[in-house]
């Protein structure tokens, strides 16, 4: 994968039907990069927990709203951008999944899985952006 750049650009709209589309990347990414499973694992879920979160937290289902994917290749790096049209959120607000009364709640654990899966896991701007970077 030397010295080669891959980029990839999507705008979906905020129906989690969409997270189809998005599998599809992640099909085409796993075959393009010959990714092992550990990798395409991390890869493919951390991708489509950000996008579900986009969709679900950010644009709460608002069809008139977009959520934008750009993914890029380079230097044995996936980096990957998921931008919503929502009001952003605070990390450091977000509830520890693996502490007290969190541990019996059936949602609230995709940061903490983002954050576990990925090589690193940042929140841009006013939080409605996210960037993923998986190491290939």
């Amino acid at each position: 994968m030397a010295n080669s750049i891959i980029k990839r650009q999507l705008q979906i709209d905020s129906r989690i039907e969409e997270l189809k589309t998005c599998l599809k990347v992640c099909y085409e990414m796993r075959d393009l990069l010959s990714l092992d499973c550990d990798t395409y694992f991390s890869f493919q879920t951390s991708l489509l927990e950000a996008v579900e979160n986009a969709i679900v937290h950010g644009n709460k289902f608002d069809d008139s709203k977009k959520v934008k994917i750009g993914l890029t290749v380079e230097d044995s790096i996936i980096e990957v951008l998921i931008e919503d049209e929502g009001n952003g959120f605070d990390p450091e607000c977000i509830a520890d999944p693996t502490c007290g009364d969190n541990l019996t709640k059936e949602n609230g654990r995709g940061i903490f899985f983002i954050k576990n899966l990925c090589d690193d896991f940042q929140v841009i701007g006013k939080g409605n952006i996210v960037k993923l970077i998986i190491r290939i």
